[in-house]
């Protein structure tokens, strides 16, 4: 299992490249489900790692199957309230970059597997 956390911004989603898995995509900030943990501890545990500063879930945003090559996964992503301090972020841990992307150029981007599937969620 994986959680990410979609944040919005004024039009605009916050995503991260992440290293070394996929350099070159971008996706929510978020990451595995560590054995006995809650989503919300991992989402809030992930989001911390990846950007410094710990996302809060306002609500369940999708819930997708990811079936790649090597793995297959379930990834929960929720739609996370506002970051406070844009200031404060940073890309830490396993993330490369982070950036603050309008949501018509996400149409184009090198996105992650599902990452399309889950935004797409939040013009229904």
């Amino acid at each position: 299992m994986a959680v990410s956390g979609v944040t919005i911004d004024h039009d605009k989603v916050l995503l991260v490249r992440r290293s070394p898995l996929n350099p070159e995509v971008w996706a929510p900030p978020g990451g595995k489900v560590e054995r006995h943990e809650h989503l919300v501890q991992a989402l809030e545990r992930e989001t911390h790692e990846e950007i410094g500063v710990t996302l809060h879930p306002l609500r369940l945003l999708a819930q997708i199957e990811l079936h790649m090559t090597d793995r297959s996964y379930a990834l929960f992503s929720f739609l996370c309230d506002v970051v406070n301090e844009p200031s404060a972020l940073a890309p830490s841990s396993d993330a490369l970059d982070l950036r603050w992307w309008r949501f018509e150029d996400t149409l184009h981007a090198p996105l992650a597997p599902g990452v399309f599937t889950v935004l797409r969620q939040l013009t229904q």
